[in-house]
């Protein structure tokens, strides 16, 4: 890695790490420049603008969003749903999730924390592996969303455990209509 993707890289981190901690509002250039030990100038250089940062920061989000998704439905059965949940849980509690919603509702990067269809494809492949199905009998949409609603509810403040109900509930439900068109 070349010294100028290290210091792009230590940029983009610094962003995720300070969205996650004090939200959209409190992640000034100047305050990314300060985290990740360079000059407001050079994160100027390399980005151009506090938008084109925000951007390659959702981007980076985006992806390792769902690259933990994946690498927790490597496990099989119930395993593999029981570590999505830590996933999300973990991205809740890391302010991660905070982030996300942050960048999602920002109208210059709400498109780039939504999943490229490439990573919706990877991530059914590894739900249908995970439980033994065809990945095809897998609503895209409802997967991502009901996920999504539940790293909300985890955010708007619900009791872990009755977020975890919805959470078993909602694979229930996705099971029970997989099981019903068998």
């Amino acid at each position: 890695m070349t010294s100028q993707s290290s210091s792009i890289d230590q940029i983009i981190g610094s962003g995720i790490d300070l969205l996650s901690s004090v939200g959209l509002n409190g992640c000034s250039v100047e305050a990314i420049a300060s985290r990740s030990g360079c000059a407001k100038g050079l994160v100027n250089y390399h980005f151009g603008s506090k938008d084109a940062l925000l951007l390659k920061v959702a981007e980076r989000l985006r992806d390792e969003r769902h690259q933990s998704r994946i690498d927790a439905m490597a496990q099989r059965g119930s395993t593999a749903l029981d570590a999505l949940w830590q996933v999300l849980s973990t991205q809740v509690a890391s302010g991660r999730s905070g982030a996300w919603l942050a960048l999602l509702s920002n109208p210059s990067t709400g498109g780039s924390v939504q999943p490229t269809e490439t990573q919706i494809q990877a991530f059914l492949k590894a739900v249908g592996e995970a439980l033994g199905m065809s990945a095809d009998r897998f609503d895209p949409q409802f997967l991502l969303v009901g996920l999504e609603g539940v790293e909300v509810r985890l955010l708007s403040g619900a009791q872990p455990r009755r977020a975890r109900e919805s959470y078993d509930r909602f694979w229930l439900a996705i099971l029970n209509d997989d099981l019903s068109q068998a």
